[in-house]
This record gives structure tokens, C-alpha cells and sequence, in this order.
């Protein structure tokens, strides 16, 4: 389901849809088409059918086994795919790069086709006149085969001097491609790395210079695209696993420029990655307003909807709230929540966008925030929130932390201070448990600050003496960075200053 999901999404948003899918719009959108193949069409796109079982079911009353079904879905994806040999992928819509590899794609494959079908001078037009798109482009994966094609051509018309001259170029990209693909392999081993070693045990300079050993040895004097990008990448890569974030920006900052210098080489999606790793690191070292600067950029580099996107929008509304652009950071979250593929992401992605809403919710209470409508939050269940007592993981360390803070300021401005010393009580045993990391300084020491709030009776005088000497040493430390996860949503020193305010409020009415 999720693969046919995906196939008209891209069809259905980068070609003629009408002509290909004329049952997505036989009907307007809030109409149930007439057609068993537009309910299905309609269905799958919107979410409605989330699982093959409840398609077969909703539609024929059988099984997914049941072969009128199987046959409709087939016919489904078959279309979806010849489709994609149809979409219309031309600037300015989209980038030159992008709209240049489908055309050479399309006619390598063009041309491939009219050679089994014996029009061979058709096929060897369009093989020439295709390289020399895809060498100007940088294509090697499509040079190589159609050079092959070319030479093939030479030995049947007998010309000796094309020949050698088509068997050279193939050698040169049969090279050229085994070190680019061989160059991705070690990007893959430094990803594996990542996930399944544990890296505080690992001498990381070490394996990364290897790697770096490696590539040398892979690239020796061949030069491409793909292999430029690719070295940048790993430096990327090799400075973000040893939490380098410096060297990781400067590497990013030459990944841009060298993108930059070769427009006809570029594309949004791959300048996006580096600005995303930017933008990231950025969030990490606590510099929200730089990490904002390109937010326009970065966003627009990626398909709405898709993974990066969202991983785009989630650094943007952390850094948002950091930066205490609580209006900002806002619509990013109601831009994110109303995309029409939120519904269909996991329950724990949807639960990381639950908890920036309960952040901006808290910065209303906390009087740090006025939104325009006043109906604003009317749809957040405070009640449900403080009641969702988070698991103690180590996985979620962090998420837990940041729920637990939220929950404790929501009781208080709430007046419930009996529940918050509990849920502090709480924090004791996490912190003891989990929050040992010196990234997690900050976490530690706002924690034993507001430690003091029950021991203070709740009284904000009290509260400020006790905590005197730890808040000097939180403002110390306001510039380490986070590690490797957003550990700090709204700065403590403003949430801490602003409870107390609520307090004081609170305790000057009585």
C-alpha cells in the first residue's frame, strides 16, 4: 500500500495527472467517485485505506488474497509506473541538473529500446547527441552505457577509429563509475558505524581517518560530481559523529560554496542537505538566530511532506522556540501538522510535534506568548498531557526530560504544587539514571534548581536565594551544545524567570 501510496504522489504531482489518472478527478474531493478504480485512487491518496486488508474489504467485501482485488491493485501500480516515464520534470519548476538526468535517463532508455527493435542509426542519433548531455551534466551512470552502445555501433559499421575512441571513453567511465560507487560504499560504512557501534567506545579520529585513507585510495586522480560531493559528504559525516559542530559548519560552508560555483550541477534537495546539517549544528551549539538565517532556503529545498521536510521544519520550530520567537515557531508547528501526510506518520513522530505544541501552549501560560486568536489552543487537552506519565528509557531520554519540565510548570502555573513536588521527586531518579552526560550539564543543573522549589515551600524569594549560585552556573554554561539531541526547547533561564513571575503573581493575589 505505502509503495502505490508513494507512486501517485510523485505521478500525480510532477505529470499531466488528468490524462494519466482521470478517476482522481472525475469527482471533486469531498465526492465518492462512481468508479471502484477512483475509490481505490482516492482512498490510497488520502489515507482513507491504510492497509491493503482494508481495501479489499471496503471495496469487494474479500480478503487482500482475493484475486479482483490483487488485479486492481496491480493494474494500479503498472499504470503508476509507466506514468512515471511521462512526467513532465522541466525548468524552471524544477532545477537544471534534475530536469537534465530524466531526460537523459528517458532517452538512454529510448535508446536502448529502438536498438532491440533494429533501428539502430535512430538509436546511435540519440546515444550521441544524449552523452553529450550527460557529460556536460556529469552523468556517469548514464555515459557508461550509452558509450558502450556507441562502440557496440562502431564494431557493427566497421569504423576501427570510433571504435578505440567509444572503448576509451568506456574504460574512462567504467572507472570513473566503480570509484563512485565504491566512494558511496564508505559513505554507507561510516552510516553503519553510526548505528550500530557504540561510539563512546570507539576511537572515531581513527576509524574517520581511515575512511578518508580510503577514499583517497578509491578517487587516485579521477575527478567527478558525484566524487566531490561525496568527499564533502563524509567530511560532513565524520565531523557530526564526533561531534566536531565547528568543523562540521566550516565543511558544510564548503559544500555550499562548491554547489554554488557549479549551478548546472546543482540542485535545492542537495544544497538542503548541507544547509540542513548547518542549521542543525547551528540548533546544537544554542545559536538559534544564526540557525534561522536560511530557514526560507532550506525549507523550500526538500518535497513537502517528505522526511526531510519534516526534519527541516522540526530544527526550525526547536530553533524558533530557543530564539524565543514563540509566534514563528508556531506556525511552523500548524504549517507541520496540516500537511496531509502527517496523519499517516508514526505515532512517535506525531508525539515529537504533541510536545513543541505543549512548549508554545507553556509559553502562554507562562505569559511569554499571546497569539492572535485567542482559540488558539482549544484543541490542546492540558489534562491529557499531565496526566502521561513518561516511560524512563534510555532511548527517550531526552524527550522524557523535556516532557517532565513541561508537565512541572504546567502544575504550577496550574496551582498545583502537591503534583509538581512529586513529579520533581521523579526527576531525581532520571537524572541519577540517565542524565550523566556532560551534554546534559544544563538538564542537570535545572534540575536541582527547581529541586528547591518544594523545599522553599514554593515561595519565590526563597526559591531565588537557594537557587542563587546554580543559576550563575546555568548562565556559565548557556553555550554548550546539546550533543547529539534538541535537549532545551525554551531556554531554562527564561522559563525559570517566568515561573517565578507566575508565582509571585499568585502569591501577591492571596
Amino acid at each position: 500500500m505505502e509503495i502505490l501510496r508513494d507512486l501517485l504522489r510523485i505521478v500525480t504531482s510532477k505529470s499531466d495527472s488528468k490524462r494519466v489518472f482521470p478517476e482522481l478527478f472525475e469527482t471533486s474531493a469531498d465526492e465518492i467517485p462512481s468508479s471502484l478504480a477512483g475509490m481505490y485512487l482516492h482512498g490510497v491518496m488520502n489515507g482513507t485505506f491504510k492497509t491493503d486488508t482494508e481495501a479489499a474489504e471496503y471495496l469487494y467485501g474479500v480478503p487482500e488474497t482475493d484475486s479482483r482485488y490483487r488485479v486492481l491493485k496491480s493494474r494500479a501500480i503498472d499504470r503508476s509506473v509507466h506514468a512515471v516515464l511521462l512526467m513532465q520534470i522541466k525548468t524552471p519548476e524544477y532545477s537544471e541538473y534534475l530536469s537534465a538526468y530524466y531526460k537523459c535517463t528517458r532517452n538512454l532508455i529510448a535508446a536502448q529500446t529502438l536498438l532491440r527493435f533494429a533501428a539502430r542509426s535512430a538509436s546511435d542519433w540519440l546515444a550521441r547527441k544524449t552523452l553529450t548531455m550527460a557529460r556536460k551534466y556529469e552523468f556517469t551512470d548514464i555515459c557508461l552505457p550509452l558509450s558502450v552502445l556507441l562502440r557496440d555501433s562502431a564494431a557493427f559499421y566497421n569504423k576501427p577509429r570510433l571504435y578505440h575512441h567509444a572503448h576509451e571513453q568506456v574504460i574512462h567511465f567504467m572507472d570513473l563509475l566503480f570509484a563512485e560507487y565504491n566512494s558511496i560504499a564508505v559513505l554507507h560504512k561510516l552510516i553503519m558505524m553510526a548505528f550500530t557501534t557504540n561510539t563512546r567506545n570507539l576511537d572515531l579520529v581513527t576509524v574517520t581517518n581511515g575512511l578518508r585513507q580510503e577514499y583517497a585510495s578509491i578517487q587516485r586522480n579521477l575527478e567527478s560530481h558525484t566524487l566531490s560531493l561525496n568527499r564533502l559528504r563524509l567530511d560532513v559525516m565524520a565531523a557530526s559523529l564526533s561531534l566536531q559542530y565547528e568543523l562540521l559548519i566550516d565543511s558544510c560552508d564548503e559544500a555550499i560554496a562548491y554547489l554554488q560555483s557549479k549551478p548546472h550541477l546543482s540542485q535545492p534537495a542537495r544544497l538542503g542537505e548541507f544547509l540542513l546539517d548547518k542549521m542543525i549544528a547551528l540548533v546544537l551549539l544554542r545559536r538559534p538566530a544564526k540557525a534561522l538565517e536560511d530557514a526560507n532556503t532550506v525549507a523550500a529545498s526538500f518535497t513537502e511532506g517528505g522526511r526531510n521536510w519534516y526534519l527541516v521544519y522540526q530544527f526550525l520550530t526547536a530553533a524558533s522556540l530557543q530564539n524565543q520567537e514563540y509566534a514563528r515557531a508556531h506556525q511552523y508547528l500548524r504549517e507541520a501538522t496540516s500537511q496531509r501526510r502527517f496523519s499517516l506518520m508514526p505515532v512517535s513522530e506525531r508525539e515529537a510535534w504533541a510536545l513543541f505544541g505543549a512548549y508554545i501552549y507553556l509559553a502562554q501560560q507562562l505569559g511569554l506568548y499571546e497569539p492572535e486568536d485567542p482559540r488558539t489552543f482549544q484543541n490542546f487537552r492540558l489534562s491529557t498531557f499531565l496526566n502521561s506519565i513518561p516511560e524512563m528509557t534510555r532511548e527517550k531520554k531526552v524527550e522524557t526530560a523535556l516532557v517532565l519540565f513541561a508537565q512541572i510548570f504546567f502544575l504550577i502555573t496550574e496551582g498545583d504544587d502537591d503534583t509538581a513536588q512529586r513529579r520533581i521527586e521523579y526527576l531525581k531518579v532520571y537524572s541519577s539514571r540517565y542524565m550523566r552526560d556532560k551534554s546534559f550539564l544544563r538538564i542537570r543543573i535545572f534540575m536541582r534548581m527547581l529541586q528547591a522549589f518544594p523545599r522553599a515551600s514554593f515561595y519565590p524569594d526563597d526559591i531565588e536565594r537557594r537557587n542563587a549560585d546554580l543559576f550563575k552556573k546555568l548562565q556559565e554554561h548557556g553555550s554548550d551544545y546539546m550533543g547529539e539531541h534538541v535537549n532545551e526547547y525554551i531556554p531554562f533561564e527564561v522559563m525559570y524567570h517566568a515561573i517565578l513571575d507566575v508565582i509571585r503573581s499568585r502569591v501577591y493575589d492571596d
